[in-house]
């Protein structure tokens, strides 16, 4: 079952356009498109105010992506949306080979509750493909929301991820961890008081690959047949620089998907070791996440 490091974002070069599902029409957008290809989750994107709140008329902005030709891609996800508390929301995924709106790729939908969240990662719709050879060019994201309160009925999304690179065939080693990491900042003074300095938590993914092929290690390419990069060239390119999303495995549940996403950066990596053979291994890759709360 493959694992992902994905690290090349699609999405900066494609053709991104919005649609009100209310009007048909493109939407007017109260903050721009453009705000979804700002790296790191620094931008803020806004659709149209709409909807009633209920669950049959839910808030809605429908992102098109057009990529220009037929590629490669092993993910799609929209971080940093404003959710409620309590309530929840959906994504419904159309991918096509034919017209933006066709679905005869991929038609499926993804879910989001705050039940799904260990609190540091935000809300997030996240899709998968269950391998690495997936193609396509046209992708229709519609994205709904219920529970928003007057004044404050539209998607906010601070960044659009479609994203291909990386990947492990076996996945990652069985000793794969993620945890929280809180760097708050306690001092101690002299006589006994304690000052606070509060910071934003994030979570932390750490594993191996052991036991791989020289493919998987050093030579595979996305462009050619494998349909991801090996480990080797990931770490190169975008180790501390690039933005990755990184899944130990292929989930069908929307709640574990998402409990074990990061969308980060590759922080500190062991080098890759000859095993003997054709195999090799990496001891550590740590992937800490980048913090995308909704603003």
């Amino acid at each position: 079952m493959p694992a992902y490091l994905s690290w090349v974002n699609l999405a900066d070069t494609a053709t991104i356009t919005a649609i009100d599902p209310y009007t048909g029409i493109a939407a007017v957008m109260q903050r721009p498109l453009t705000e979804l290809a700002v790296p790191f989750a620094k931008g803020l994107c806004r659709g149209p105010s709409n909807g009633s709140g209920t669950v049959l008329n839910p808030t809605k902005l429908k992102l098109r992506a057009d990529l220009g030709s037929t590629l490669g891609f092993h993910c799609i996800g929209v971080v940093g949306l404003n959710i409620p508390a309590g309530v929840g929301g959906s994504m419904a995924v159309r991918i096509s080979d034919v017209a933006l709106g066709d679905s005869e790729l991929e038609n499926t939908t993804v879910y989001f509750t705050q039940d799904y969240s260990n609190g540091s990662e935000a809300s997030a719709f996240w899709w998968f493909a269950p391998s690495f050879t997936f193609t396509g060019r046209y992708i229709e994201l519609e994205i709904r929301i219920v529970g928003q309160p007057s004044g404050q009925r539209y998607v906010d999304a601070r960044r659009l991820l479609i994203m291909t690179g990386g990947g492990s065939l076996l996945g990652f080693d069985s000793g794969w961890s993620i945890f929280r990491d809180n760097p708050t900042i306690d001092t101690q003074t002299d006589q006994g008081g304690v000052f606070i300095t509060e910071k934003e938590e994030s979570r932390v993914l750490r594993f191996s690959m052991s036991g791989r092929s020289e493919a998987e290690m050093k030579t595979a390419i996305r462009s050619e047949a494998a349909g991801y990069d090996n480990l080797e060239l990931v770490l190169a390119k975008a180790g501390k620089r690039k933005e990755v999303v990184a899944c130990p495995r292929y989930y069908t549940d929307d709640a574990r998907k998402h409990k074990n996403t990061l969308y980060g950066r590759i922080t500190e990596w062991s080098p890759i070791v000859h095993d003997g053979g054709d195999y090799y291994s990496c001891d550590g890759i740590t992937v800490k996440e980048i913090p995308h709360p909704p603003l």
